[in-house]
């Protein structure tokens, strides 16, 4: 089952949801993309399909994998009368008692990055130099970094987001590599190939609900206040200032799924940048409240399977 806002149920695009009209009223309607949401529309999908006289009496298992664990257990406190079984391979909310855990999750997230970081350049360590090389090339351009053909502004903290699946899925330490030997081409200039490519890792304009709602779904009442900027700010500055790494001789590191403001300043056809500065912002948290069983709001990368 596609969730809400996702692949054929009625996707969230930046053009369709700019057509909701102001940023608050944009969030507003992301209120109704929340795990609750979710949940209702599964038990009428199962209501629709899973027959009362089967061996189960109509209840149906579901699988729930990264943010469709977290949908499965609000599926547990909403509707337990609807399942005959919960599976996860992931996705268990965290600090589930506070009213965000944010903090908590990317303090121990970016420790893990580090750690991919290292194996990442254990497994490429020309990709050090590389690195290097691409990061001061970006940053001694005259904005600071290369103004893309779409109009994003790649700066070495945004090529940083190529970690994103570069050191976070199956096969991406390969991918990573044969794209950033792609950023140079024979004469020492930017290869047309590699932003094609690098655009391509990013898909925030087509599919803005990750990047909009990644840090709420760890809120319950109560908004994350740009957690992921703040905990690198102040716990991490210096792991991941990849300038500060290319000058050193070191290799810059690359980060995962961190929605930052940087991001959004460099980016493109961002219209949702006022949209996104009210969820992160403390005065915003109906969109994360979900009642007596709150988790959390949809991510667009991963489905929950309903068998």
């Amino acid at each position: 089952m596609d969730q809400r806002g996702t692949g054929r149920s009625s996707p969230i695009t930046t053009a369709n949801l700019s057509r909701q009209g102001s940023p608050e009223q944009q969030v507003e309607y992301l209120s109704f993309f929340r795990a609750d949401s979710i949940v209702a529309d599964a038990e009428l999908v199962r209501k629709a399909l899973v027959p009362s006289s089967n061996i189960t009496c109509g209840k149906w298992s579901i699988l729930g994998q990264s943010f469709g664990g977290f949908c499965a257990v609000t599926y547990l406190s909403m509707a337990p009368q609807g399942l005959a079984e919960v599976l996860m391979t992931g996705g268990v909310p965290p600090g589930i008692l506070d009213a965000c855990s944010a903090d908590q999750v990317y303090g121990a997230t970016y420790q893990r990055v580090l750690l991919q970081n290292q194996k990442y350049y254990s497994r490429y360590p020309a990709d050090v130099q590389l690195m290097q090389r691409i990061v001061s090339c970006l940053a001694n351009l005259p904005e600071g970094g290369l103004r893309l053909p779409s109009g994003t502004l790649l700066t070495p903290r945004l090529l940083q987001l190529l970690g994103l699946s570069g050191l976070g899925s199956g096969g991406g330490f390969e991918r990573l590599h044969y794209l950033l030997e792609e950023f140079f081409d024979g004469d020492g200039e930017v290869n047309p190939t590699f932003i094609k490519g690098f655009e391509s890792w990013m898909p925030w304009d087509t599919n803005p609900l990750y990047a909009l709602l990644h840090e709420a779904i760890y809120c319950q009442g109560a908004a994350s206040n740009w957690s992921a900027h703040r905990v690198r700010e102040q716990r991490f500055n210096a792991e991941f200032d990849a300038l500060s790494a290319a000058q050193q001789g070191e290799g810059p590191g690359a980060a995962v799924n961190k929605a930052c403001p940087e991001m959004f300043r460099c980016w493109h056809g961002t219209h949702c940048r006022s949209l996104l500065c009210l969820l992160a912002s403390p005065g915003c948290h109906h969109v994360c409240l979900m009642g007596r069983t709150c988790f959390c709001i949809c991510r667009w990368t991963v489905m929950l399977w309903m068998l």
